[in-house]
């Protein structure tokens, strides 16, 4: 059903029925295409329809259709791509091809084509494009996934999984954002990919999470932190218990927990030293034959207390996110 909302002249809010489609399915999601057209979800196919100006009265014709292996429980339009999270597939990418109009010739039909899908079949729940070709993906089994579009699709009809994590929750919907209050905001952030962009995700269980994407160097400092600090769990437990993680995780791990960096923070650097210099006198080359000076000087550069920096790198991290 499509209506139109509008304010009359009296200052009152008036809601009128413009188009009912009917379904033989339930409809799952929907999106706008472009001015004139949408694109829906109702059981397993994706429909397009597109406004007909030239109808008495108006309608909304269907210009194209397309069977899913699942139903699209979210819908985002990138012209002339849709993506469709579905929720026994994961991430589908569709494109629309107009039909081709020739002069003297009836009219080529418009097609919704298959263009990418997840080389993994996950149960979609949401999707977030913060790049051109990147997408954050969410499913119903607390997963997180980073999803690379190959430009050139000869090769693959397949999206590249970069990250795959599981956190606390589903992520019902994922959105990008701000954060960060403006004093905050143009601060430097050194291994941050999108330092101006904040991802928003709503858990199913009235949780919401902030996520932001690492570099390589500063993901390794990072959860160097974070082992350290988790090796060392049953010493504190009576200060900061650990967390109850809700599904055993068996993927491969390329995530930091905020919660856990804010529990070094709270323990201050004098912890933080001691810890380094225990687990560095029992591996000298450090984890994975790198010290933890190297570490922290390919994210900051040379110079200075590492433990220091280090300390200061990850409160500016975590500090000044309003939630």
């Amino acid at each position: 059903m499509i209506i139109s909302v509008w304010q009359n002249a009296s200052g009152r809010i008036e809601v009128k029925r413009r188009h009912q489609i009917p379904c033989d399915a339930p409809v799952y999601s929907v999106a706008p295409y472009g001015k004139q057209s949408i694109v829906y979800c109702a059981g397993n196919r994706l429909y397009m329809r597109r406004l007909n100006n030239d109808a008495h009265p108006k309608k909304l014709e269907e210009i194209a259709e397309f069977k899913l292996r699942s139903p699209a429980v979210q819908i985002t339009v990138n012209e002339p791509y849709i993506n469709c999270s579905c929720a026994s597939d994961s991430l589908c990418i569709i494109k629309f091809e107009e039909g081709k109009v020739v002069a003297g010739q009836p009219p080529e039909p418009s097609k919704l084509l298959a263009h990418y899908s997840d080389e993994i079949a996950r149960n979609g729940f949401s999707h977030y494009s913060p790049l051109e070709n990147l997408f954050i993906v969410s499913d119903k089994q607390y997963g997180i996934a980073g999803l690379w579009q190959p430009p050139d699709k000869r090769n693959t009809g397949s999206l590249t999984t970069l990250f795959d994590t599981e956190i606390t929750s589903s992520v019902s919907r994922l959105r990008g954002g701000s954060l960060r209050p403006p004093w905050h905001a143009n601060k430097p952030r050194p291994g941050v990919l999108l330092p101006d962009k904040d991802i928003i995700g709503s858990g199913v269980d009235g949780s919401i999470f902030h996520f932001t994407l690492l570099n390589i160097d500063a993901l390794r400092l990072l959860r160097y932190i974070q082992g350290i600090y988790t090796a060392q769990t049953e010493t504190y437990r009576h200060h900061y218990p650990p967390r109850v993680v809700a599904v055993e995780n068996t993927r491969l791990r390329a995530d930091v927990d905020g919660d856990t960096l804010l529990s070094v923070i709270k323990l201050g650097e004098k912890w933080l030293r001691e810890a380094v210099e225990n687990e560095e006198s029992e591996k000298p080359m450090g984890r994975g034959g790198v010290s933890f000076r190297v570490m922290v000087e390919n994210v900051l550069g040379p110079g200075g207390d590492v433990v220091t920096r280090s300390l200061e790198y990850v409160k500016g991290l975590l500090e000044g996110v309003v939630l």
